[in-house]
């Protein structure tokens, strides 16, 4: 348990996903609440719940993972035994 907590805390890739996620965040609420410097975890559970004006299929969710991928080069599916969000456990 122990040395899964200091593998996300080491890891590259998880601090990269939520910076995007605050980016994100931050462009979605332009305006109304200015540039936040932080989120809580518990507010991670509402981007599947927002979902696109022209699709109503798509998520923020889908849409996050898409740009992960094309953008940042993030794999986020990555079941290889002893990884964590694509960072190899050692």
């Amino acid at each position: 348990m122990l040395q899964s907590c200091k593998e996300l805390q080491r890891s590259k890739r998880l601090k990269t996903l939520l910076e995007v996620v605050l980016a994100f965040g931050n462009y979605m609420n332009r305006g109304a609440r200015g540039n936040a410097a932080g989120f809580k975890l518990n507010s991670l559970n509402r981007i599947i719940d927002t979902k696109s004006s022209s699709n109503s299929r798509i998520t923020l969710l889908h849409y996050l993972i898409m740009v992960l991928e094309r953008k940042v080069g993030i794999i986020i599916l990555n079941f290889r035994k002893g990884s964590i969000l694509g960072d190899t456990v050692v």
